[in-house]
């Protein structure tokens, strides 16, 4: 269970974008963090193929922007509420506004990654988050707090969904749905490690000291990843290399090169695919915003921090699940009787 992540491979986006300058060709995928070559046999199977260590730099990323950009949403109603006796409906109005913002940014992932590279896209995102949450931490009053909401959807837009999403793909062909899968966990770890860690936190230290420490850890841990393992141009994939047949032409590079955002739009498939997953986000954050404010009153700070980390581990075996075998389903069925499963429960 978890909103944004479940956009999965961006079959659209143009999964090999390259910098202005020449991008990496097939036989630089295999290259090590200090320069030198490696055996280009490894394939998508070995824990040896740099793509990998892409994929667990993309888990962190996803870590730390779902658990302050989405799950941490629950701790700062609850909390500034508390702190500040400002109406429920103020914070997440500006909570909301995040979401609005980040995803109209988001449509033009493609232009900043081709003209930033995703490793600085992604630092520009984690100085934006980091900005965001110590904001959030010292706000005193409303056009605070919508400031703090606007940097968090920078943040996303530098480290959300789509961009994760395109550089995992251009690492991957034949175990694309595994390795975005594994990286889409971090999504939901955040859930389970970052909400629960600021409620901690917050009972033992308060809530302005809490959020400095996690955005500490955060800039820490994310900052040498980010230099490390990830690329500053996406690498190119030899299609033919990697053996794939059976390509449609508009499955083709250069196909994905000729899309234009006003093609796609126009497309009934892009509607067929977006709306139903719009009408499921809007209920699924709704609920995730307002889950510790709801639980609290009843089953304390401890009890609703466990209940958010209870449903986050449950989306974590899910989809480890199913990105072990969703390379064999087709998408769109996959994609339907999971939120038919989903208005079951809720209902």
């Amino acid at each position: 269970m978890i909103s944004s992540d479940a956009a999965g491979d961006p079959g659209g986006i143009r999964s090999t974008l390259q910098c202005e300058t020449r991008g990496p060709t097939a036989d630089d995928l295999s290259l090590g963090n200090d320069g030198s070559k490696e055996q280009s046999s490894f394939s998508e199977t070995s824990l040896r193929y740099a793509g990998w260590r892409v994929v667990l730099a993309c888990f962190l990323v996803a870590l730390f922007i779902f658990g302050f950009g989405l799950y941490g949403h629950g701790v700062y109603v609850a909390e500034l509420q508390r702190l500040h006796g400002w109406p429920a409906a103020v914070i997440s109005s500006a909570s909301s506004l995040t979401f609005v913002l980040s995803n109209i940014f988001a449509t033009f992932t493609n232009e900043l990654i081709a003209r930033l590279g995703s490793k600085r896209l992604i630092l520009l995102g984690i100085a934006a988050l980091s900005a965001s949450t110590v904001l959030l931490a010292f706000a005193t009053s409303a056009w605070q707090l919508y400031v703090a909401f606007i940097l968090m959807s920078l943040g996303w837009t530098g480290m959300g969904v789509v961009v994760l999403a395109t550089v995992v793909s251009s690492w991957f062909v034949h175990r694309r749905g595994l390795a975005i899968s594994i990286a889409f966990n971090g999504a939901s770890c955040g859930g389970v490690i970052v909400a629960p860690l600021l409620l901690l936190l917050v009972e033992k230290t308060g809530f302005t000291a809490a959020m400095l420490t996690v955005t500490t850890i955060m800039v820490v841990v994310l900052t040498p990843v980010v230099f490390a393992w990830i690329s500053p141009c996406q690498p190119t994939i030899d299609l033919a290399e990697r053996g794939i047949r059976g390509l449609s032409a508009s499955q083709t590079p250069d196909a994905q090169k000729n899309m234009t955002r006003m093609l796609i739009m126009r497309r009934l498939a892009f509607w067929t695919i977006s709306v139903p997953f719009a009408l499921a986000l809007v209920a699924q954050i709704g609920f995730i915003v307002h889950q510790i404010a709801l639980l609290e009153p009843k089953l304390g700070r401890h009890g609703a921090g466990f209940a958010v980390a209870l449903t986050t581990s449950m989306a974590v075996i899910g989809r480890f699940c199913l990105g072990m075998v969703v390379d064999r389903l087709n998408p769109r069925l996959v994609t339907y009787h999971s939120r038919v499963r989903r208005r079951h429960y809720w209902s």
